[in-house]
C-alpha cells in the first residue's frame, strides 16, 4: 500500500463509477487540480490495486509519491509516435491506470493534428484493456474544435469546482464535496437533510458566508419592500 501523509478518501461508489472508464477533470486555473488527482490516483491504487503510467513532459517532474515498484514513468517527447510505442508495450501488459496529468503541459509541442490522434490513440488502448485514464485540462486553454472533439473521446467529464467534483456529462450524478487546507486535501459527505445543508453553511470560506450574507440581504430588503 503506497503511503500518502493526505487524508483522503474518495467514496467507494465513485470508485466503482470510474472503473475501467476515461476520464477528464476540467478546472480553472486557481483550483488545486493537482492534489485532487493525487487524491484520486491514491484512493484507486488502495482500492483496486492497479499499477500506474504516469505521463509527464519532457522539462518537468512527477509531482506526486511515485513508488517504484507501483508506476511507471513516461517521458513525453516532441515525437508522439514513438512515446506511444513505449505506452502500448506498458498498457498491453496488464489493466492499469494511465495518469496523463495536464493536457496542457504534455502535449503542447505537437500539432493539432498530431494531439488529437495522440490521444484518441491512448484513449482506445486503455478503455481496450479495461484500465482506466485520467486526465486534466484547463478550461478555454486548446481551440475550441480541439477541446470539444477530445472531450467527447472521454467516457466522463469531472468539472473542478471551488469546493465540489461534479460530473458534467451525467445528470444522475452527486456532487463530491472536498476542502483543501494548508495543502491538504479532505472529502466531505454530500448534504443530504437539512441539518446537513446548515452544516455546510458554516464550512464556508469566509468570501463565501459574505457572498452568502449579501444575498440574504437582499432578498430581506426585497421582502420589506413588498
Amino acid at each position: 500500500m503506497r503511503k500518502n501523509n493526505k487524508k483522503i478518501k474518495f467514496p467507494a461508489s465513485f470508485l466503482e463509477l470510474i472503473n475501467g472508464k476515461n476520464i477528464i477533470f476540467q478546472y480553472e486555473e486557481d483550483v488545486a487540480v493537482m492534489e485532487i488527482l493525487d487524491g484520486v490516483i491514491y484512493d484507486i491504487h488502495n482500492y483496486f490495486h492497479y499499477p500506474e503510467i504516469c505521463l509527464c513532459s519532457e522539462e518537468k517532474t512527477v509531482p506526486m509519491q511515485v513508488p517504484d515498484n507501483d508506476r511507471a514513468i513516461i517521458k513525453v517527447s516532441r515525437n508522439l509516435t514513438s512515446t506511444m510505442i513505449k505506452l502500448e508495450k506498458l498498457i498491453f501488459k496488464n489493466k492499469c491506470v494511465v495518469f496523463t496529468g495536464k493536457l496542457e503541459e504534455i502535449i503542447t509541442s505537437a500539432n493539432t493534428r498530431s494531439k488529437a490522434l495522440f490521444l484518441e490513440t491512448l484513449l482506445y488502448k486503455t478503455k481496450e484493456n479495461e484500465g482506466i485514464l485520467l486526465s486534466a485540462y484547463e478550461k478555454n486553454y486548446f481551440e475550441h474544435d480541439f477541446e470539444k472533439k477530445i472531450l467527447d473521446k472521454y467516457d466522463i467529464v469531472i468539472n473542478i469546482d471551488s469546493n465540489k467534483l461534479l460530473i458534467a456529462n451525467m445528470k444522475e450524478a452527486e456532487p463530491i464535496y472536498y476542502t483543501l487546507s494548508n495543502g491538504k486535501l479532505a472529502i466531505r459527505s454530500t448534504p443530504t437533510s437539512d441539518t446537513d445543508k446548515i452544516k455546510e453553511i458554516f464550512q464556508l470560506t469566509s468570501e463565501e458566508r459574505k457572498e452568502l450574507d449579501r444575498i440574504v440581504g437582499e432578498q430581506i430588503r426585497d421582502f420589506d419592500i413588498s
